[in-house]
């Protein structure tokens, strides 16, 4: 293989920006077809495809839009010449296209679209799980230590090898998956995936293996295992563990992302990248910006999800999502982490985010129907004094009475009071009730 040139910085930057890209998708026209594909190939080379990725891509290519075609001797000899370059960069062409109605000097080409076009042309994002991780995308996860991030992570792998939902709320898509685990001991992650009652088919394991991104010979270990392997997935946990770089310097940063994102372009896989926010007190707090590092990390993901202390504390995560380039973010939304009496833990979704407010009205309605679930009759009075003992105020309570389902509880009023009971389903039906000078509760 022919060694590349080392580039000078300006023409190294400006080399990896014509890499990303893409070619027009417009016809190519008799004088412009050896340039075009040499482009592309070289694009193709520097994404870290083999020869025969850009053979393949070359000819379909080829076949679309070159009017008329190469000959197919020809496609072959441009893909070889192609991909005696190192893939990370890629030489500009040795000439411009020819000039000519939309063409310039540097042989670019640009097509424009109407809106009508756009909408029409554009494909809907494949997600492997639904609104969360777009196949062949990045997703970031980040959290301080022990908030639950591996039990995320496990979960999600358990979901997407059997192709069941994640927290039982995101579908998903069954995927082989590929957890490279640098930061969890085998035997702790052994005994949460008993506690998860794992009964997975497909998920690998790699724990404790040194994978390290920026030295050559441990990436090109990994790049050989996910050639054998052709996982669907790939989680890393945690990001710092798989790099010897400069975490709060961009242009490491790049180099280690770059070499991430060879790997999902070559194997055709999504990557799921634990990383740990700031510790308190240490700069921002919003999702957006209170994990460590430069921006280099927060550019590169396709989507990245934060997690929290939940606002009523353990077991509840608050799971929030900053970023997502395919479509609106996903709103806020509760998780919890539980054990249960049998032994097994869950991780599952417990619904949107609501405001203090509005969780405050939801505790005292519990509290008041908690009250009333003896059957025993009690005043209003007596309901809104026991409520200010915890806390609720008397228009909580008030609005608590209102919202009692009138198929359960009853009121009636003496001497002017009003007086709430639990009915019993056993032998005091709704009419009996009536009968007895206790109607249901007036919702209005």
């Amino acid at each position: 293989m022919v060694a590349f040139p080392q580039w000078p910085e300006p023409l190294r930057d400006l080399a990896l920006e014509h890499q990303r890209r893409p070619l027009s998708q417009g016809a190519i026209l008799e004088g412009e077809r050896n340039d075009a594909l040499f482009r592309l190939g070289c694009s193709l080379r520097g994404a870290g495809k083999s020869e025969a990725d850009i053979q393949r891509h070359l000819e379909a290519e080829n076949q679309a839009r070159c009017h008329p075609p190469l000959p197919i001797d020809d496609v072959v000899t441009i893909a070889g010449s192609a991909a005696r370059y190192e893939p990370e960069f890629h030489p500009f062409p040795s000439r411009p296209l020819r000039e000519g109605p939309g063409t310039n000097g540097l042989g670019m080409v640009y097509h424009t679209q109407t809106i009508q076009e756009l909408i029409s042309q554009s494909h809907d994002v494949e997600w492997l799980v639904d609104g969360v991780l777009p196949r062949d995308g990045v997703l970031l996860i980040t959290g301080e230590a022990g908030i639950g991030k591996t039990w995320m992570v496990l979960a999600l792998a358990m979901a997407l090898d059997g192709g069941k939902p994640w927290l039982d709320e995101f579908s998903t898509i069954a995927t082989k998956v590929l957890m490279i685990d640098e930061e969890s001991s085998p035997s702790l992650l052994k005994d949460r995936f008993q506690k998860l009652k794992a009964q997975t088919s497909g998920t690998l394991m790699l724990v404790g293996a040194g994978v390290m991104l920026d030295d050559n010979q441990r990436y090109d270990a990994l790049e050989d295992l996910m050639e054998r392997e052709q996982p669907g997935v790939v989680v890393m946990d945690s990001l710092v563990r798989f790099h010897g770089a400069d975490e709060n310097h961009s242009g490491e940063m790049a180099k280690v992302n770059g070499r991430i994102d060879r790997l999902r372009r070559k194997h055709n896989c999504a990557f799921v990248i634990c990383h740990h926010r700031k510790k308190p007190g240490m700069g921002p707090s919003d999702p957006a910006n209170a994990f460590r590092g430069s921006s280099e990390i927060k550019a590169f993901p396709d989507v990245h999800i934060d997690i929290q202390r939940g606002p009523d504390g353990p077991p509840q995560i608050l799971v929030s999502m900053p970023k997502c380039r395919q479509q609106e973010a996903i709103a806020p939304f509760i998780v919890e982490i539980v054990d249960l009496d049998d032994g097994r833990t869950v991780v599952r979704h417990l619904g949107p985010v609501v405001g203090k407010a509005e969780r405050r009205a939801a505790q005292c309605q519990e509290f008041v129907e908690h009250l009333l679930s003896d059957f025993t009759p009690r005043y209003r009075p007596e309901l809104v004094d026991i409520g200010r003992t915890a806390g609720f105020s008397r228009q909580q309570v008030d609005d608590a009475l209102k919202e009692l389902p009138p198929a359960e509880y009853a009121k009636e009023s003496v001497s002017n009071k009003a007086r709430y009971q639990r009915v019993r389903p056993d032998h005091m039906s709704l009419a009996v009730g009536r009968e007895r000078g206790v109607e249901p509760i007036d919702q209005t």
